[in-house]
C-alpha cells in the first residue's frame, strides 16, 4: 500500500504513465500464455485509484454452477475444457527442450 501512496502524490501524468506501462507489460504477458495454449485466456489483477485490487477475468467461478448445472459439474466440465489449452501448452514445452 506504501506504493499507492507515493503514487497518489505523483502527478496525473505519471500516474497514467505507470497505469499505461502495467497494462503493456500485461498485455504482453497474456498474448504470450494465449499463443502457447492455443487460446487461453489468463486473467491478472487491477488496481483503482485508491490502491484496491480488482480481478479481471473472462472465467466464471464454478461455484455458482450453470444454470441447471451444479457446481461440481460444472467444475468437472471446466476442468475437461482446459485440457486442451494444458496439452497444447505441454507441446510448446516440449518443443523448446
Amino acid at each position: 500500500m506504501d506504493y499507492f501512496r507515493k503514487l497518489k502524490t505523483k502527478t496525473k501524468h505519471h500516474f497514467f504513465y505507470i497505469t499505461f506501462q502495467f497494462e503493456k507489460k500485461i498485455k504482453k504477458i497474456r498474448n504470450k500464455v494465449k499463443g502457447y495454449t492455443g487460446g487461453y485466456e489468463i486473467g491478472y489483477v487491477d488496481f483503482d485509484k485508491n490502491g484496491k485490487a480488482i480481478a479481471k477475468t473472462n472465467q466464471s467461478s464454478f461455484l455458482q454452477g450453470e444454470g441447471e448445472i451444479g457446481a461440481r459439474t460444472t467444475g468437472i466440465k471446466n476442468f475437461f475444457k482446459n485440457t486442451k489449452y494444458h496439452n497444447n501448452l505441454y507441446k510448446n514445452f516440449i518443443k523448446i527442450i
